[in-house]
């Protein structure tokens, strides 16, 4: 498998603002490509680590309140 953060975008005004990562790579079931908030990634960790037990899964990085 392989994954790549290839762009980030910020969505929304005020309040509802985001950023979205777009996310390409591929896997053994074809070409991946998506677009994920921040939040999305602590639960893709998660299926990552119980589908592939044994292999190192980095940490994800504190969100920043400031300066995205």
């Amino acid at each position: 498998m392989q994954l790549e953060i290839v762009s980030q975008e910020t969505k929304g005004t005020g309040a509802n603002k985001h950023t979205e990562y777009k996310i390409k790579g591929n896997d053994s079931l074809g070409e991946i490509n998506v677009s994920r908030r921040f939040k999305e990634f602590f639960f893709f960790r998660e299926v990552m680590y119980q589908r592939y037990p044994g292999i190192f899964i980095p940490p994800i990085p504190p969100k920043q309140t400031q300066g995205n």
